[in-house]
């Protein structure tokens, strides 16, 4: 094949056989083909044409020989540029011999020199649909824009809405309006069922359709028309249909918007998602579908005690898959699913690698933030919080549900900061973006934020207003934690003769709770409650207003969703922690206690984790304050 590459006849080739002989480039295992002196020389004599020439036609010869697709790829690349249209073919060959080693950024390499051998329109919707599916699990807006671009190459409907099914859902939130119109046109074409009622059809149907309610859960009219939907597959003969994955991703959508727009109680939208998850393999695929909505569904509804093995399973695939999206995403959602739990220190440790991850990514779609936003607010890691608000606080149009939770995270960092009032503006203006979505039970709890720093400011009247709305709201939504939450905090602002009845009702509620901080939470409050008032107390005045302003962790609880506060009592803290928390309270930042202490920040924050736990308190301002009382100090 070489004789045949460098053109030599049979005499030709002896001479050059004798050549290399007498050079002393044979051995025992024969010709040493790639001498670097020969290689040496090649460049000086070939022009760059002449060397793209030599490798394109070396790729050709091994492609006639049946070599193997790395080979002649390893030539196409190395000869650059446009390459001729036969090169297509070899080059995806190549790549999905590349992924079926595992070798995914290889394939990414042989896809993107593809397309500059300018396929047909077939050729190139192909690969870049190859390419899509590779990339969406490192930039998944890079991938949706490689599935626009490819979209109006292709022939029949069923191929657009096999393409469009490829898109991660998440990549869909901000999308620009003419993404959201191509994927609406196919969804016209294709009608509810595929029309013809075949099955490959009717399934990409379904899809389509679900990444549709998906774009337009942030709508009131899209949450009822996802209700209305629901109405429709729940009165089928067989009740809601999930047995195909089309379906179950249909199902996931329309129940997520059911949930959060209050048209289904906790009970039947986490019996219906568990029913979904029994037929739900644990694989991290479900990250690229509406699946993954289940998991949002289930933690809102207090019922998250299935998802910790399927997640765990669907981590441990992205892991060796080497899919860093894939991965931040299921770190976020195992992180919610332990808040629910009250594990909010385990909780702590998946937002970090979930965070991290996020840092490394290109992606400039708004899946990170969508992603990091809710969970960020109900675990203490301020940096997180930082690089959220920092990459996505300017951006000038994003979806009210996402809005809504920047909101929080910016209420959050003016809490640690000491600035309660604005930390309830941000609290209140989250309120009304979730009412401009509709979103009436909204994932993340602004009311009992605004209720614990309305008490704090001894604003008691108003706090039980927003308490007494919670409490509706929990009532109407069912799910045991919210409930038992809605409970506890009314019963402990006073200013009402129910208060033992409002927490009696709290412990027995938190008794089916998933959710272990907020059941002993509302057991300590009941036996407080109960407890005789010491010598000196004065009597509780029962709806009087006046007296000192309650404290925000002792009387409501802690502004961060599932944190476990433990008694002051027996709050030891550790040297390392007692010096983190000294410099904290001062109004350091955890890069200039690190630079002070000679530690690295991962660790000043890890310290600060475990004095939050041991005080019981949510941040930095609530620190300072109680630093400030003396009531803390170790001997």
């Amino acid at each position: 094949m070489l004789a045949r590459l460098a053109e030599l006849d049979a005499t030709d080739l002896a001479v050059a056989g004798a050549v290399t002989r007498s050079m002393g480039l044979t051995g025992p295992e024969g010709h040493r083909l790639r001498h670097g002196l020969v290689g040496a020389a090649l460049g000086v004599v070939q022009s760059s044409h002449q060397r793209r020439d030599l490798h394109l036609r070396a790729a050709r010869m091994l492609r006639d020989a049946g070599a193997p697709s790395d080979r002649i790829a390893a030539h196409l690349l190395t000869a650059g540029g446009a390459a001729p249209a036969w090169t297509v073919e070899a080059l995806r060959d190549a790549a999905g011999t590349a992924v079926r080693r595992g070798e995914s950024w290889t394939a990414v390499r042989y896809l993107r020199h593809a397309l500059l051998a300018g396929p047909d329109e077939p050729g190139r919707a192909a690969v870049l649909l190859d390419l899509a599916g590779l990339e969406r699990s490192r930039d998944t807006g890079l991938a949706l824009r490689r599935i626009v671009q490819a979209v109006p190459l292709l022939g029949s409907l069923r191929e657009r809405a096999a393409a469009l099914c490829r898109v991660t859902p998440l990549a869909l939130e901000g999308a620009a309006p003419p993404v959201i119109a191509l994927l609406r046109g196919v969804a016209e074409e294709l009608g509810r069922y595929g029309g013809t009622g075949d099955t490959e059809t009717r399934e990409l149907a379904l899809r389509v359709e679900a990444r549709l309610h998906y774009v337009d859960k942030h709508t009131r009219a899209g949450l009822s028309a996802a209700a209305a939907r629901l109405d429709e597959l729940e009165a089928l003969p067989d009740g809601l249909p999930i047995r195909t994955p089309g379906e179950r991703e249909l199902a996931c959508v329309l129940l997520h918007s059911a949930a959060v727009g209050g048209h289904r109680p906790a009970s039947v939208v986490a019996a219906a998602c568990r029913a979904v998850l029994a037929r739900e393999p644990a694989s991290s695929d479900h990250v690229h579908s509406t699946v993954g909505m289940l998991v949002t569904c289930l933690c809102m509804a207090d019922a998250v005690e299935d998802l910790p093995s399927w997640l765990s399973v669907a981590l441990e695939q992205a892991r060796a898959e080497r899919a860093p999206v894939v991965e931040a995403v299921l770190h976020a959602e195992l992180a919610a699913v332990l808040v629910c739990s009250g594990r909010v220190e385990e909780a702590a440790e998946q937002v970090r690698s979930a965070v991290e991850l996020v840092d490394e990514l290109a992606d400039d779609s708004l899946l990170p933030g969508t992603v990091l936003a809710p969970v960020l607010t109900a675990v203490p890691h301020g940096p997180g919080a930082d690089r959220v608000l920092a990459r996505y606080g300017a951006t000038p149009s994003v979806p009210p549900g996402f809005g809504a939770c920047l909101q929080m995270l910016r209420a959050r960092v003016a809490a640690e900061a000491g600035d309660a009032e604005t930390a309830l503006e941000y609290c209140l203006d989250a309120g009304r973006r979730f009412d401009q979505a509709g979103w009436t039970a909204t994932p993340v709890p602004w009311r009992p934020w605004a209720v614990e720093i309305l008490a704090e400011r001894g604003r008691r009247a108003e706090a039980r207003a927003l308490a007494e709305q919670e409490l509706a709201r929990a009532r109407r939504w069912g799910a045991p934690a919210q409930l038992g939450r809605a409970l506890r905090m009314l019963g402990q602002l006073g200013g009402t003769d129910r208060g033992a009845e409002l927490l009696e009702q709290a412990t027995i509620v938190l008794r089916t709770s998933g959710d272990r901080s907020e059941a002993e939470r509302a057991t300590r409050a009941l036996t407080a409650h109960r407890a005789p008032p010491g010598p000196g107390d004065l009597p509780p005045r029962t709806g009087d207003p006046a007296g000192p302003p309650p404290r925000l962790h002792d009387t409501v609880g802690t502004p961060v969703p599932g944190h476990r506060p433990t008694s002051r009592a027996s709050a030891a803290l550790t040297r390392s922690e007692e010096r983190v928390a000294t410099r904290a309270s001062r109004g350091l930042t955890n890069h200039e206690i690190a630079a002070d202490l000679a530690v690295s920040v991962r660790a000043v924050e890890k310290h600060l984790t475990g004095v939050y736990r041991k005080l019981g308190v949510p941040g930095r301002a609530a620190l300072r304050r109680l630093r400030e009382s003396g009531s803390d100090r170790i001997a």
